[in-house]
């Protein structure tokens, strides 16, 4: 439904229920598996607002949702690089460090998968957590 909505206005970027079209797709594909399509998407929507703006724009946990497609991919190194930049946008950034911490125990690298993890729980325990009354977040963390 996404792609022919989105297919009605190809010269702009769509923003269907106030996220982008391309935001969208990207979680639509991420959740059916699909994950170098889902970071296409990701990747069009953090160009376009990019060139537009700058990237600092972009919805951090775009970051994160992309680390975690190029995790599902094994591309490790690349996927902290994700993990970072979302960090580096937000600091407070808890779904960062959580599937940062994550990826590096896929690596084997205990010791920063301890310090990640250890910087979500008490990133969580302070607060910072995405939630929302009215959605259910899938793959939410918990303390």
């Amino acid at each position: 439904m996404l792609e022919k909505y989105d297919a009605l206005t190809p010269e702009f970027a769509d923003a269907q229920m106030g996220e982008d079209g391309h935001y969208l797709k990207g979680l639509c594909y991420m959740q059916m598996e699909h994950y170098q399509k889902a970071m296409d998407e990701f990747d069009t929507y953090i160009n376009n607002l990019a060139n537009t703006h700058e990237e600092d724009f972009v919805d951090v946990h775009t970051f994160v949702q992309k680390g975690r497609c190029l995790s599902q991919l094994g591309k490790f190194e690349e996927a902290i690089l994700a993990y970072k930049k979302a960090i580096h946008y937000y600091e407070n950034c808890t779904e960062a460090y959580y599937f940062m911490g994550l990826t590096q125990l896929e690596m084997n690298d205990r010791t920063a998968a301890c310090n990640s993890l250890n910087a979500a729980f008490v990133l969580i325990n302070k607060g910072f957590k995405s939630s929302d009354n009215y959605v259910e977040y899938f793959h939410e963390i918990y303390p």
